[in-house]
């Protein structure tokens, strides 16, 4: 760990070597070196003198970092104290001295990282690690052992570098990346989520990136969430109703239905995979529906470079705008995927997919995997 100091030392001076000669207050003329500090809290309040109740002068957002003047003042309404800083874009103002932590360097954890109570530690706490992708506080380093504090303080510690794998990074560009995965994952709306990590995909030097593999998983996970209950919703409205009746359904009703568990197999040559059909009905609308079910290989496509999603995919028979369901290895969900063109007839693969949306849902595997997709056809 010796070459830490060194990544602290360029760090520092890479965001603080300069600051923009606006008139914004000056910074007091000193030779010794000013405390850092870096925001703990998704976002911060900078003010123009300390307590809340002070004139707004800029939000401070996690893993931000700050320059410390050495001024402090306990507010009695508060019962906080504050700090006086400069910001990384030269305003000066007061801070809530708990939402940041002092002399520390912004960093991203670059893998999978137990938290131990001190360097040297034989047994980790249990309970508790540092994931990659994540940004931390990097306060002080020992030999091998780097200390980190998290997001909001929920955890802290000590990690250990193993072997030749860095722990963490402070290049710009995966701070950069991590900050944006950080800010979408704090979005409550699934579908927000969803935009922001597919606007970090468009990022120019994406494909790159060391963390990419953790952006595509993330991803996938929202695509899984936002699919999940619509899904369960369409299955079940469409589903087959029990032998035995179910409350507020005619005997006739039930007598249509097929059941799930014995689906008709009908095998389609021209589909290169197997193709199944299931008669359902949906007490909701009185409507009957064959539930088709294809199964085969993935092809890969390029589609339009304006796509809103990455989620589209070409078919041999469907019209384009139809909607299918398509499985996720590993997982009870399906994700929704709109048909935009026509697959060739000469290709063996069920379905065509985006480059994008294979690499967040199959990998690299993709060429033995067998996707399954479902639609309904109205009778």
């Amino acid at each position: 760990m010796k070459h830490l100091k060194y990544y602290l030392m360029v760090g520092l001076l890479a965001i603080f070597g300069s600051l923009p000669a606006q008139n914004r207050g000056a910074a007091p003329a000193t030779n010794a070196p000013l405390e850092t500090a870096i925001c703990l809290w998704p976002v911060a309040g900078m003010r123009a003198a300390p307590g809340k109740q002070a004139q707004y002068v800029e939000p401070i957002y996690f893993g931000q970092e700050l320059r410390l003047l050495g001024d402090s003042a306990y507010v009695n309404a508060d019962g906080k104290m504050y700090d006086k800083a400069v910001s990384e874009s030269g305003n000066i103002g007061w801070v809530h001295r708990y939402l940041f932590d002092k002399n520390a360097s912004s960093v991203v954890v670059m893998t999978h990282s137990p938290i131990y109570a001190s360097p040297g530690s034989a047994t980790s706490i249990s309970t508790s690690s540092f994931e990659k992708g994540e940004i931390a506080a990097m306060g002080d380093f020992h030999d091998d052992w780097i200390y980190l504090v998290g997001k909001e303080r929920d955890k802290k510690g000590w990690i250990k570098r193993v072997g030749n794998v860095e722990p963490i990074s402070i290049d710009n560009s995966d701070l950069a990346v991590a900050s944006l995965l950080d800010k979408a994952n704090g979005k409550d709306n699934v579908r927000d989520r969803i935009a922001a990590l597919e606007a970090i995909r468009r990022q120019p030097g994406f494909d790159q990136s060391p963390l990419k593999d953790v952006v595509l998983k993330e991803v996938e996970n929202n695509v899984l969430l936002a699919s999940q209950s619509a899904a369960e919703e369409r299955t079940r409205d469409m589903g087959s109703q029990s032998t035995n009746g179910t409350p507020g359904t005619s005997t006739a009703q039930t007598q249509r239905t097929r059941s799930l568990d014995q689906p008709e197999q009908v095998i389609n040559a021209s589909s290169g995979g197997n193709y199944f059909e299931e008669k359902v009905y949906d007490a909701n609308t009185g409507q009957n529906y064959t539930k088709v079910t294809e199964k085969g290989g993935i092809f890969p496509v390029k589609g339009p470079d304006n796509a809103k999603s990455i989620y589209y995919g070409y078919h041999k028979t469907l019209p384009k705008g139809t909607r299918v369901l398509l499985n996720i290895p590993d997982n009870p969900g399906f994700v929704e995927i709109e048909i935009i063109n026509r697959l060739s007839d000469s290709r063996p693969q069920v379905i065509g997919l985006s480059v994008p949306c294979i690499e967040a849902l199959f990998g690299n595997d993709y060429k033995s995997v067998e996707a399954e997709i479902i639609y309904f056809v109205k009778e």
